[in-house]
């Protein structure tokens, strides 16, 4: 049997890479697109929708994309 000792991001090095860029790309551009998606409404109850819709579907979205095979490649670092 063949063993995966593959290890995603970059973990074992005890500095999980991908969670922190996810992190700090996260904050500015989730309000971003809750903003975006609210200025295209009047009402502010259409408003609040459309910004909880959009950045649950950019979630969704980037959950759905973080699952696909092509992004699950081992990152080497220089050294």
């Amino acid at each position: 049997m063949t063993q995966n000792n593959q290890e995603s991001c970059s973990v074992k090095t005890g500095f999980d890479y991908c969670f922190w860029a996810k992190v700090l790309v996260a904050i500015p551009v989730l309000p971003t697109i809750a903003i975006a998606a609210a200025s295209q409404f009047e009402s502010e109850m259409s408003q609040g929708v459309a910004a909880v819709v959009a950045v649950i579907a950019v979630i969704a979205l980037s959950r759905w994309l973080d699952r696909m095979p092509l992004f699950n490649k081992k990152i080497n670092l220089k050294k």
